[in-house]
């Protein structure tokens, strides 16, 4: 448990997510950019969110271990190019991913669902 989750995102320079496998963790990507923080992450996750994010762009992208390494000395050593990167990741997350067009999505998705099961019983 963070107590002040704002400030210590504050104080994180860069936000490395060396995850393999699972989902949970892309929420928090989103959550780190939503703050304003750049993203280092693996392929899987970036795959996760399809074609949304480039790396280099919106958020670094590795694809090994040796990779990881390289890009985050890369990052710090170059803060003004790290800064770009949580600019346009945060940007990117405020507009594709607000609670807005999560709603609507839901919803077309939820009467989607139910026209097709209105549609097959009748």
């Amino acid at each position: 448990f963070a107590p002040d989750l704002a400030a210590l995102y504050q104080q994180a320079n860069l936000v490395v997510v060396p995850i393999h496998s699972g989902g949970g963790t892309n929420i928090k990507v989103l959550e780190a950019m939503a703050y304003g923080r750049p993203c280092l992450v693996s392929s899987f996750v970036a795959a996760a969110y399809g074609n949304q994010f480039s790396d280099g762009k919106e958020m670094l992208v590795a694809t090994s271990a040796s990779d990881f390494v390289a890009k985050t000395v890369a990052a710090l050593r170059v803060p003004t190019s790290l800064q770009m990167v949580a600019s346009v990741g945060h940007l990117a997350v405020n507009k594709y991913f607000t609670h807005p067009l999560f709603k609507s999505r839901v919803t077309d998705l939820a009467k989607a669902v139910m026209m097709k099961s209105v549609t097959q019983h009748g």
